[in-house]
């Protein structure tokens, strides 16, 4: 396949329907392990600055089983939200981020 017919993963000709900034809420899904814990709140801690940081909310499946993350932030732009998704599914013990 020739280079001039690869999508960008992020096109600043596109429309996005958010304004930013914004208020953004990210999902993210793991096995209830004390690693995955620490992973994600690490990652956290590196890609969202503490002051654009609203929360971040911790829930066990019903069997306890997995446990998912909803992270609530401002941000400035796509590139910013793109990037703590990135950090968050190149990981394996991260199943799905939304």
């Amino acid at each position: 396949m020739n280079d001039e017919h690869k999508q960008p993963l992020h096109d600043e000709s596109l429309t996005t329907l958010i304004e930013f900034p914004a208020e953004f809420p990210i999902k993210v899904m793991g096995k209830n392990s004390t690693e995955f814990r620490a992973l994600v709140l690490k990652i956290v801690n590196e890609q969202i600055p503490s002051e654009k940081l609203l929360r971040v909310d911790e829930q066990l499946s019903s069997n306890e089983k997995y446990l998912s993350f909803t992270i609530v932030a401002i941000f400035e732009d796509q590139e910013s939200i793109d990037k703590v998704y990135l950090a968050l599914t190149a990981d394996p013990l991260v199943l799905m981020a939304l």
